[in-house]
């Protein structure tokens, strides 16, 4: 997918994502190409199978991590824990790779993990803030 194409879809996604965020909030854990729905007519997006979702506060730590394996956030192989509005930042870049390149950003389990253990995968905005840095772009 052209780069342009993959911002609008990746900004339609997120401000879905956004929508979940509360008090408590709900978080899909299991965000990639498979559980996004467009209507080819309209151009809306949809999320699907939220199986994997939990409600929880933004700041808990989870232990157990549910998803698609493919999708482990960094932190869960270094620290054996992750928060999920970290893991939606993640899926989210994660989806963007793959929608622009047309596959993931790491072939096999070994670069994810040589990537988490570089320190190299830091979290300095949450998804919301990153709908308005795109939308300045």
């Amino acid at each position: 997918m052209p780069e342009a194409e993959a911002k609008v879809a990746v900004r339609k996604i997120v401000k879905i994502l956004c929508g979940l965020l509360g008090p408590v909030c709900l978080y899909m854990r299991d965000l990639k190409e498979e559980n996004v729905v467009v209507d080819l007519e309209t151009k809306d997006m949809y999320l699907i199978d939220f199986g994997c979702g939990c409600y929880s506060l933004r700041t808990t730590e989870h232990e157990n991590f549910k998803g698609t394996s493919a999708f482990v956030p960094p932190e869960y192989h270094t620290t054996g824990k992750y928060r999920s509005e970290q893991q939606t930042s993640w899926s989210i870049g994660d989806l963007t790779f793959s929608l622009v390149f047309g596959r993931l950003r790491f072939r096999n389990e070994s670069q994810l993990l040589h990537f988490a253990e570089s320190g190299a995968a830091k979290y300095s905005i949450t998804p919301c803030e990153e709908v308005s840095e795109m939308g300045r772009q």
